[in-house]
């Protein structure tokens, strides 16, 4: 029998997404799936029968904009494919109430970006805050709105998390297998 197909499209501004994408991506071939991974840039339309994960990180409240272009060069191919969405943010990595609560919304303008698409799952990580890696405006935008948050610069991404997202995918795509 041969393994399920996934594409796994993704932005990255500074290779964190990048990096949550291949982890995906190894997760669910371990899991039994066949995965093709692309950037947003240069990545193909959908095949039939084939499972999409989409991911960016979350900059200004928003997805990346070649990914947004892609969904929205490819929206019926998606709204014809068993989608998921994973994104990135510097948020998920507050631990306050309200910033749980923010999570829903991030969430939500992902579910608006295309109304024909219906996601069966969002995941939503903690990314990388590394100033070195930024220009002189975002450096100093992003280090203000850390210092507001409380957030020191660092890697937050949670793996375990990550992979436990990637599981939960793996038994809605493959139900019998890891019942």
């Amino acid at each position: 029998m041969n393994a399920a197909k996934i594409l796994l499209v993704y932005d990255s501004a500074y290779g964190t997404t990048a990096e949550v994408a291949n982890v995906i991506a190894d997760h669910m071939v371990n899991s039994g799936f066949s995965v093709c991974v692309q950037s947003a840039n240069q990545a193909r339309a959908p095949e039939e029968d084939e499972k999409v994960i989409l991911g960016s990180p979350i900059r200004y409240e928003k997805w990346m904009p070649a990914l947004i272009h892609y969904i929205q060069k490819n929206e019926y191919a998606l709204s014809q494919a068993s989608v998921a969405y994973f994104y990135t943010c510097m948020a998920h990595a507050s631990i306050t109430d309200e910033d749980a609560l923010n999570h829903g919304v991030y969430d939500q303008k992902l579910r608006l970006l295309s109304p024909k698409i219906k996601p069966i799952s969002i995941g939503g990580f903690a990314g990388v805050l590394n100033y070195r890696a930024m220009s002189f405006f975002i450096h100093v935008m992003m280090r203000l709105i850390a210092r507001k948050q409380h957030i020191p610069e660092g890697d937050y991404r949670n793996w375990r998390e990550i992979r436990h997202w990637c599981d939960t995918l793996a038994t809605a795509w493959h139900p019998t297998e890891f019942s």
